[in-house]
């Protein structure tokens, strides 16, 4: 909803608390002169700049992810929740209530009533400033700086790495643990195969990014987890092996769409994470509009956002960052990576991230 309308919908008692705010010049009894001053405030670049830097880390958390998601408007519930999310990043114990209040009064957020249906609602020319000032500033690399590093691509890897196990399983008498995992000679003879290879994990503590993520390596127990979740493999008690099913013969048989596999195990991968990670569609798509059209280095990338994404358990927020985001849609064939001479990297969007995000 444009800024101008959501204003005319907005109850004028927020109209009042937002002109105090903001400290408008104008006749708070006429509406419509309430509205004008209101809107150049509201889209003022300068003002909202000096706004960003006197927020808090929970405020700038929820702030952020009010810009970059999708949905535009939001129930009673939802937003309540998403307030709730940006508190777990709040180093002080204020109230989600009282961060959605700050939210209302500022401007960033309006609670409007529509034929008795209340909303709230982040307006088009607000989300555009916030974004535009979020996104400002970042450099990208010159042409120069690339040239003679080894480029990275991985578009629809993992789609065919996906057929690759089927067909493993397929051709080959595959027994499991007492855990529920291949045994080591089974996944390292599949990681051969793939295109990407894995060291096999050592961490005690993997839990948290999928069903099979504590026993097998990041991009593979992603991979395996997906064709679980298929119905395409199952881990047969009674044999003690890991079978191709009936679903899965016919997934090899009927010709794979490499293209819409990739899309789906996109949208596999950020369920699977989001428990850890609940602002992950969110960074992706900050990344992506970062690295879109510029190679960004991965320093800056992981600098920008760490003030937006918070650790979980043992990972660290760069560690969430690195390895369970930006590598991940590095292996996707989103982020196309480089490694350059003195052995950092620098990524920017592929044509398929442009198309996805």
């Amino acid at each position: 909803m444009k800024l101008s309308e959501t204003l005319t919908y907005t109850d004028i008692s927020q109209l009042h608390r937002l002109a105090r705010e903001w400290n408008c010049e104008c006749n708070i009894h006429s509406k419509n002169e309430l509205i004008q001053s209101l809107f150049h405030h509201l889209t003022n670049k300068y003002q909202i700049h000096q706004e960003f830097l006197e927020l808090s880390s929970g405020d700038k958390m929820f702030l952020f992810n009010l810009m970059f998601e999708k949905p535009r408007e939001y129930t009673k519930d939802s937003i309540y929740a998403k307030a709730r999310q940006a508190c777990l990043k709040e180093e002080e114990a204020r109230s989600y209530r009282g961060m959605l209040e700050r939210a209302l009064e500022k401007g960033w957020l309006f609670r409007v009533s529509i034929r008795q249906d209340e909303k709230f609602i982040v307006p088009d020319e607000v989300r555009k400033q916030w974004r535009s000032l979020l996104l400002h500033g970042i450099q990208g690399m010159r042409k120069e700086e690339i040239e003679g590093g080894t480029i990275d691509d991985g578009t629809h890897h993992m789609a065919q790495d996906l057929e690759i196990l089927c067909n493993y399983l397929k051709n080959n008498h595959v027994p499991f643990a007492k855990n529920g995992a291949m045994y080591r000679k089974h996944i390292m003879n599949l990681i051969h195969l793939l295109h990407v290879s894995e060291e096999l994990p050592t961490e005690s503590w993997r839990f948290g990014y999928g069903r099979r993520f504590r026993e097998y390596p990041d991009r593979f127990a992603l991979i395996y987890d997906f064709a679980y979740h298929r119905e395409w493999i199952t881990e047969d008690d009674m044999m003690g092996n890991v079978i191709l099913t009936e679903r899965g013969f016919q997934f090899l048989e009927e010709g794979i769409n490499y293209e819409q596999l990739t899309k789906d195990l996109f949208s596999f991968w950020l369920l699977s994470y989001r428990r850890a990670i609940p602002n992950i569609e969110n960074l992706t798509r900050f990344i992506s509009l970062l690295c879109q059209n510029q190679w960004v280095q991965e320093r800056v990338l992981v600098e920008q956002l760490l003030l937006f994404t918070s650790g979980f358990y043992y990972d660290t927020p760069e560690d969430v960052l690195k390895k369970r985001i930006i590598t991940m849609l590095n292996y996707f064939g989103f982020l196309v990576k480089t490694t350059l001479c003195d052995a950092t990297c620098a990524f920017t969007l592929s044509p398929g991230g442009e198309t996805w995000f």
